[in-house]
């Protein structure tokens, strides 16, 4: 059986925010079937929850997505229980109530799709509609500052971090991410890291974005962060006093707000 094209444009390792919004849009117009189980009792009726799954060691939920309706006969590690249709706009949309990876599967072949990579995808769709409403009232930004405590932390002991931006980026319809630039060896790597401590002291529905600070011209809000203060420079101060003060009271991040733009075509449906 020849590969799922919806599992194949999941699997590309190419991250540029056009490659993201085409994959986005595809997404967002597919439909899926997620694994669920039964829940309370409504009006006569049965209604299904979505199933998270847990995995690597309880860390993560997974959440299974069938990309046809006759997958799930096709894979032996069906759970069985019912199956809940949506589309993929559907799915993108929990991203902002919880944290969860998407599986994609075919029956035979799986691909994950991580909780922020997700966020990032819901993030590229509402920048590209033209029917968003600017003049939603401004959302309050969360707290996030032990996330952006450990960030500090862990840029003052990598020897190979020079430096690293960290804000806010308010997108079109109110949707907020951090975003975090940095300017270091092994970039990589550090991202990784970044997302683990993301995973532990960002909320829910609060996406990290990477920006790279060599693309600047292709991501949004990427040179508007570049142009703030860093968040850490390896050649300020780290005196016992510097600390201190991190530790009672950070300083405010900055706020990057991105402005909805036309794409020429109809951008297809975009999450709630």
């Amino acid at each position: 059986m020849a590969s799922h094209p919806l599992l194949d444009a999941a699997s590309q390792d190419d991250k540029t925010h056009a490659r993201r919004l085409r994959f986005a849009t595809t997404l967002a117009a597919h439909p899926l079937w997620v694994c669920g189980h039964p829940g309370q009792t409504v009006d006569g009726g049965v209604p299904t929850r979505v199933a998270f799954t847990p995995y690597d060691g309880g860390a993560r939920l997974g959440l299974t997505s069938y990309v046809d309706q006759q997958a799930p006969a096709r894979d032996p590690a069906f759970p069985g229980g019912p199956l809940i249709a949506c589309t993929g706009a559907l799915l993108l949309s929990w991203t902002r109530q919880q944290k969860f990876d998407a599986v994609l599967s075919d029956g035979e072949r799986i691909v994950i799709v991580p909780y922020g990579e997700l966020c990032n995808l819901r993030t590229a769709l509402l920048l590209s509609s033209t029917t968003l409403n600017d003049s939603d009232k401004e959302p309050a930004l969360p707290s996030i500052a032990p996330f952006a405590r450990a960030v500090y932390a862990y840029c003052a002991g990598r020897a190979d971090v020079r430096r690293c931006w960290l804000g806010f980026i308010v997108a079109p319809g109110g949707v907020i991410s951090v975003a975090v630039m940095l300017d270091a060896s092994s970039q990589a790597f550090h991202e990784e890291q970044f997302e683990q401590l993301s995973q532990l002291h960002l909320p829910p529905g609060l996406a990290l974005l990477h920006l790279d600070p060599t693309a600047l011209r292709d991501e949004p809000g990427a040179r508007d962060l570049r142009e703030r203060r860093p968040f850490y420079c390896k050649t300020h101060p780290q005196t016992w006093w510097t600390k201190l003060r991190w530790r009672v009271s950070m300083p405010p991040l900055p706020v990057v707000r991105l402005e909805a733009r036309a794409t020429g075509r109809a951008p297809g449906p975009a999450p709630a």
